[in-house]
């Protein structure tokens, strides 16, 4: 990659004054709006936060309290309050097994789905699909699924590039492109205009 950005950069032609204005302008704008943006993602987890307490704490209890489950306003919005559920199995082992262990004490078995993973290396393919042939001779739904990591596919196309390698980056699912990174003045963290 390094030496296609030195090709890049000793075949370019000199810029015109009024290019370097455009860039200039534009690339302020760019540092503008990266701020206001900034700016309003911070307001918008302040106003989420303030939203929550009223949604989650305040509002439940005063209505407890007055023995409403909902309210009207004079504006016609209404408030209702009910039971929500929301979270999943914990991600550590030991709580998981937990976890578990209250569901099939509390009847909840059928909710339960097992699952079998082996990770075979790309020269035993032919090993995992006989396992999985087995597993399905015995009746069990079983998948076999290949896989390639993100950070794993992406370092693989960055090295075919720098090498000068044809790769069909595209049917990878992959975007090769440039991209302009902007990092306003004073500001301690990168922000960018895209991922």
């Amino acid at each position: 990659m390094d030496d296609l950005n030195e090709r890049i950069l000793s075949e370019r032609p000199q810029a015109a004054p009024d290019t370097l204005k455009e860039i200039s302008r534009l690339a302020t704008s760019a540092v503008h709006l990266e701020r206001m943006i900034a700016i309003g993602e911070e307001e918008m987890d302040k106003l989420r936060k303030q939203l929550n307490e009223l949604r989650f704490n305040q509002l439940p209890s005063l209505m407890l309290e007055a023995g409403l489950a909902s309210f009207r306003l004079t504006d016609n919005s209404t408030v209702t309050v009910d039971d929500y559920v929301q979270g999943s199995l914990p991600k550590e082992p030991v709580q998981r097994a937990s976890a578990i262990s209250v569901l099939e004490a509390a009847g909840g078995e059928a909710l339960i789905k097992n699952q079998v993973i082996a990770h075979f290396d790309k020269k035993e393919h032919n090993k995992a699909l006989s396992i999985a042939r087995e597993l399905q001779d015995r009746g069990l739904d079983v998948r076999v699924q290949q896989d390639v990591h993100h950070s794993t596919l992406q370092a693989f196309v960055r090295e075919k590039l720098k090498r000068g390698e044809e790769l069909a980056w595209e049917k990878l699912g992959i975007f090769v492109g440039r991209r302009a990174t902007v990092k306003p003045a004073g500001d301690d963290h990168e922000q960018t205009g895209s991922n």
